[in-house]
């Protein structure tokens, strides 16, 4: 029984802290913006490009990106020519973004 409340208390604290650290739209938004301006900073286009990239970012991210919220991770999933693709994937206050995003 003891082994039983001791597992059950592990697991509480775990979703408690998964739900805690489960990062915002704004983190996805970051991480994205982030994994674009550093893919532009390797090519001719340099920093001024990654500027203009990023304040593009943006308002394109605030037209294409959807947020799905599942309390103990997050992903968000973005458009692109028709199709939905997962871009970013967060859990334990961390952005994962995925290949879609270069």
């Amino acid at each position: 029984m003891r082994k039983l409340i001791g597992v059950v208390t592990f697991l509480g604290a775990l979703c408690v802290w998964l739900w805690t650290s489960n990062p915002k739209i704004e983190a996805h938004k970051a991480a994205i913006v982030s994994k674009l301006s550093e893919t532009n900073d390797k090519s001719l286009i340099g920093k001024a490009g990654s500027m203009l990239t990023s304040a593009l970012s943006d308002l394109a991210l605030d037209q294409t990106l959807e947020y799905n919220n599942y309390l103990l991770f997050s992903t968000t999933k973005i458009k692109l020519l028709g199709k939905e693709e997962t871009a970013s994937f967060g859990i334990f206050g961390h952005v994962f973004t995925m290949d879609v995003v270069k």
